[in-house]
């Protein structure tokens, strides 16, 4: 089976954990994540040939990926990060919630970091737009391959005090997003996540100062629940 993985640093930490187990597939690794928000706030767009995929980030101009080639397209952690909309303990109404994550925009038009303003209260608004062109260019091009891995929820204390009906709302409009667009999404694995809607500190990276990223441990229980998936969906 060929597989083309794409993402930022959780594929660089999937891949890190779990060498020995991509060995049994044959696969390929495209950036898609990280500094590609910065290069696609930029103005920067993929150029396409039927199911070819050019000028892409941090590639020669020259290089091309054939979608066409590929069994399944696996994101790993997409920039589906919830504290992209919501970030500390400001009053969330219902209301304000659905504008958001209007799925007009939501979530192929995210919000970069780092943020350009301390204050948490205008966190949202204070950050620029980049097109999570992947998100919603590559499920066109190849219907029904796609396999969404659930950013870990961040672990961070001004995002463990948002109203967990946002946190709710987020995981409920990407599952939506990803049954319009025919993405097998794999949501993180309810064990991992705390009541707050964080992941549990189990999961944690040897990095104290790391809120995001977690360990081998957690991407052994992801790898695992996508071996259940690719099996069931081959």
């Amino acid at each position: 089976m060929k597989l083309l993985f794409c993402g930022g640093s959780h594929l660089s930490n999937l891949k890190k954990y779990l060498s020995s187990e991509l060995l049994g597939f044959e696969s390929s690794f495209l950036v898609t994540g990280g500094a590609y928000q910065f290069w696609s706030r930029d103005g920067h767009r993929f150029k396409t040939n039927g199911t070819k995929v050019s000028n892409l980030f941090n590639k020669p101009e020259d290089f091309e990926v054939d979608l066409a080639n590929y069994n399944r397209i696996i994101f790993v952690g997409q920039l589906l990060q919830p504290h992209r909309c919501f970030y500390g303990d400001r009053p969330l109404s219902k209301a304000l919630v659905r504008e958001i994550l209007n799925p007009e925009h939501f979530p192929a038009w995210m919000k970069s970091f780092p943020s350009n303003n301390i204050n948490s209260s205008t966190f949202y608004e204070s950050n620029p737009w980049f097109y999570n062109e992947p998100l919603a260019l590559f499920p066109k091009l190849s219907t029904g391959k796609c396999i969404s891995l659930d950013d870990p929820l961040p672990r961070h204390p001004a995002f463990a005090s948002v109203p967990n009906h946002a946190k709710r709302s987020f995981l409920e409009e990407v599952d939506n997003f990803c049954k319009r667009n025919q993405i097998l999404r794999i949501p993180q694995h309810p064990s991992t996540i705390s009541n707050f809607y964080t992941t549990l500190d189990a999961y944690a990276c040897e990095d104290p100062n790391d809120f995001t990223h977690a360990n081998e441990l957690y991407w052994q229980i992801t790898w695992n629940e996508l071996l259940k998936a690719l099996k069931t969906h081959q």
